[in-house]
């Protein structure tokens, strides 16, 4: 995996590996050369930190004639906040599996953690690119896209079991609810995860083909694509060459999921902070995002 300067945070451990990609065959690779700088339990200590310290806590309201209070009320059933707020605790939740995995129990495995990071990374660019933008129209326009887009595959699943919605409304019921709520004229049935992942990356100064390709690898990953399975992962050779043919043992190591994990947790941290901007009263001081969009990770202890 490689990383930009900056996304992941100067002060965490484990990543000058990942700083300076080369155009190569082997460019998503590391360089197991190079003397590991530091040790990824900080990072892992951070995530259990912020994980401790969210999962349980009570969610905080908007104050009341914020721009983020404005947006939950003109939204009606489908509020911004809850939608920021599932996304990031959802990222939350599979970073602190891959910490406990990792940590905890003392395993890796070659792909299984690649499935987590990639849901992770997944739930923390639906949440940048929900707040991110700073026109209330698209912020609006974006959450009635995601709401649409939940509509439409509940309404896929149900159909499989002939399940009647809770609430019995119809789905054209559904869908004029949320029309009615739409900000413009602009369709609100198109999603997809391309659309956040490179839309999210705007919002943390970065290039969306970079977030992409993040996104692209840890998706092949978890999906046990060739391509991505011979780029990312560390191999041996476990037989000796026979007719041909070369046993490899393919793993995962700490230090390829410290890069992607760290970036997920600024992207997260960079979404909480948009949230409580737009979530407090014009004039009211509570957090300074950086101007280029990077956060930088405050010491925690283990």
């Amino acid at each position: 995996m490689i990383c930009h300067p900056g996304l992941v945070g100067d002060d965490v451990p484990g990543l000058a590996f990942f700083r300076h990609p080369t155009p190569t065959l082997g460019w998503l690779q590391t360089n197991h050369g190079r003397p590991h700088p530091a040790d990824p339990a900080t990072l892992f200590a951070r995530i259990a930190f912020y994980h401790r310290t969210t999962a349980e806590a009570e969610a905080t309201p908007p104050v009341p004639g914020s721009p983020l209070a404005v947006d939950d009320a003109a939204l009606g059933a489908y509020p911004l906040s809850h939608g920021v707020s599932m996304a990031t605790g959802v990222a939350m939740d599979h970073l602190e599996a891959i910490r406990s995995l990792v940590q905890d129990a003392g395993v890796t495995h070659p792909w299984a953690e690649h499935t987590l990071l990639r849901a992770a990374f997944e739930s923390a660019c639906t949440a940048l690119w929900l707040i991110g933008p700073d026109d209330a129209g698209e912020r609006r326009h974006r959450r009635l896209r995601q709401v649409w887009n939940d509509a439409d595959e509940s309404r896929k699943a149900r159909t499989k079991h002939n399940v009647e919605r809770p609430s019995g409304r119809t789905r054209d019921e559904i869908e004029a609810s949320i029309l009615a709520l739409a900000p413009d004229e602009r369709s609100v049935s198109h999603w997809t995860y391309l659309d956040v992942v490179r839309g999210a990356a705007l919002h943390i100064g970065q290039q969306p083909d970079f977030f992409e390709l993040v996104w692209r690898a840890q998706s092949g990953l978890a999906h046990g694509k060739s391509w991505a399975t011979l780029a990312m992962l560390e191999r041996e050779e476990a037989t000796g060459a026979s007719d041909g043919e070369v046993s490899i043992r393919l793993t995962t190591s700490v230090e390829q999921l410290a890069p992607a994990a760290a970036m997920t947790l600024n992207i997260v941290r960079r979404a909480w902070a948009l949230s409580e901007t737009r979530g407090r009263s014009t004039g009211e001081e509570r957090i300074s995002p950086p101007a280029d969009g990077a956060t930088v990770l405050p010491t925690v202890t283990s």
